[in-house]
């Protein structure tokens, strides 16, 4: 499978060259595996290490689906991915943008806890929808 032909997005002091446009470039360069999941993970690793920014533009999902040749609905599954991790939050029309990044020792810490919660506690009458929300507004 080939992906559409994307230019460099850093500058040479490493940096985007500025706009969405430049955004757009570094996010379909990042992803390797298409899939909502590789998507949504290659974009948090951007988010992450600090190569998009809160209050940086993402791609639409069109836009995004188009450059990496997959369903939308691709897109609109990574994007709500990010969005239930707070990572990202929609505007409506104006667009989909990074919210506050996330300290990575506070995400590492929130997924020990969740692995810990899950495989040591049986939690009848629990779904792990619930369970999550709960360590969510935990930590």
């Amino acid at each position: 499978m080939t992906l559409v032909a994307v230019p460099d997005a850093a500058g040479s002091d490493g940096g985007l060259d500025g706009g969405p446009d430049a955004i757009r470039r570094l996010v379909v360069s990042a992803i390797s595996d298409r899939s909502p999941k590789g998507i949504a993970a290659a974009v948090h690793r951007l988010i992450r290490a600090g190569k998009v920014h809160s209050g940086d533009r993402l791609p639409t999902v069109r836009d995004l689906a188009s450059d990496l040749r997959v369903s939308p609905a691709t897109v609109s599954e990574a994007w709500q991915a990010l969005a239930a991790v707070g990572a990202i939050h929609s505007r409506g029309r104006a667009g989909t943008f990074v919210k506050n990044t996330v300290e990575p020792n506070a995400l590492s810490r929130y997924n020990q806890l969740n692995s810990a919660t899950f495989s040591a506690v049986p939690m009848p009458g629990v779904s792990m929808g619930e369970a999550v929300q709960f360590l969510r507004e935990q930590a």
